[in-house]
């Protein structure tokens, strides 16, 4: 919705989150919809304090001993849409609070280079507190959170990459998980003339990579290596590509710089 109605979403944050995400003393949390409900309740007719530790747990007693009679089960994605909408917000406090606490709660882990959160069927604890994990939260949502700069989907709607501009401009070629590295960042900096690009190996051995850099301009390009000059490239055309290679140790990050010389 940010994308196409940026103004209310924003305008109507703190109102939508009153109770469903609190800080109680420097703790942030997502609860679970009758909880944040709760929550209001004791706000509006009782007057209590939206981000009191004695509010929150008022409000998680009453759900604990209400669900236990009603037998409901709430199974939505909440956590990964709030992560998702806290990301394209920029709302960094909160969004990297709840990440940490997915970190902490969730049980991480990571499969052929790639980071997931395990599926918990169990909504929440015996304390209340949030401990639902589903497949969409876990494999795309808490990822997609961390990736996402602020209005992300905004400016995809607002100024898509045309064909055009994705032909005319460099870009990294031949990096695959099966080489054994993941691709922590692909960096194009048009002021520098030069393309950054970190690698990380997740399959605890060392990796001989090769990978191509692609639609560079003509004339002489350097790259570096661990900040190490390793090699240059002379090309005669518009639009040339060139090779790269290196290696990258156990757990290690490296970064390769190919710049314009």
């Amino acid at each position: 919705m940010n994308s196409w109605n940026s103004e209310f979403v924003r305008s109507s944050f703190d109102k939508q989150a009153m109770g469903f995400i609190t800080n109680a003393e420097g703790k942030i949390e997502i609860h679970h919809p009758a909880v944040g409900t709760e929550i209001r309740r004791l706000v509006i007719e009782e007057g209590a304090c939206v981000d009191s530790p004695e509010t929150v747990q008022r409000a998680r007693e009453s759900f604990l001993a209400n669900s236990k009679k009603s037998g409901f089960r709430y199974m939505q994605p909440l956590f990964g849409y709030v992560v998702e909408w806290l990301s394209e917000l920029g709302k960094t406090t909160e969004l990297n609070a709840l990440l940490a606490y997915a970190d902490t709660r969730f049980n991480p882990a990571w499969e052929k280079g790639g980071l997931f959160y395990p599926r918990n069927d169990q909504i929440v604890d015996e304390d209340g507190e949030w401990t639902f994990v589903d497949p969409f939260s876990g494999n795309a949502a808490i990822g997609y959170a961390r990736l996402n700069v602020e209005d992300g989907q905004k400016k995809m709607w607002e100024s898509p990459w045309t064909r055009q501009e994705v032909a005319g401009r460099p870009w990294v070629d031949d990096i695959d998980f099966s080489q054994g590295v993941d691709c922590l960042r692909g960096c194009w900096d048009e002021e520098l003339n030069a393309m950054v690009i970190t690698l990380r190996s997740w399959n605890g051995k060392t990796n001989f990579i090769n990978f191509s850099v692609r639609i560079l301009d003509k004339g002489s390009w350097a790259v570096y290596e661990r900040d190490n000059l390793v090699a240059v490239h002379q090309l005669m055309k518009q639009g040339g590509d060139i090779q790269v290679k290196g290696s990258i140790g156990p757990s290690e990050e490296v970064d390769f710089v190919v710049l314009s010389s």
